[in-house]
């Protein structure tokens, strides 16, 4: 019988480190699935950052980056309201996101 105790006995720490084993896939799981959203919207945040300075540069290049007149050329040290908006508006959410 001591053999039969000692069986089950280690049948039960068996159960038991199986239960534990299938917790922490699950939370590994888990994690992977959030560490892929985290990088895809970090890589999402630097595209529409990298996208953002190109349209400031263009900008400081004396070009509009508004809807009404994009890529036109401005005149020597004429700011457009529309393109002032735009970029106010980008700095503001940038801003917030800090």
């Amino acid at each position: 019988m001591a053999l039969a105790d000692e069986l089950r006995r280690l049948e039960e720490q068996l159960t038991e480190l199986l239960l534990e084993v299938q917790a922490m896939r699950r939370n590994a799981e888990r994690l992977e699935k959030q560490s892929g959203e985290l990088v895809k919207k970090a890589s999402e945040e630097m595209i529409a950052d990298a996208g953002y300075d190109a349209l400031a540069k263009l900008y400081a290049d004396g070009y509009h980056i508004c809807v009404n007149y994009f890529a036109k050329r401005r005149l020597e040290d004429e700011d457009c309201i529309f393109c002032r908006m735009f970029l106010q508006e980008r700095l503001e959410k940038a801003q917030h996101a800090s």
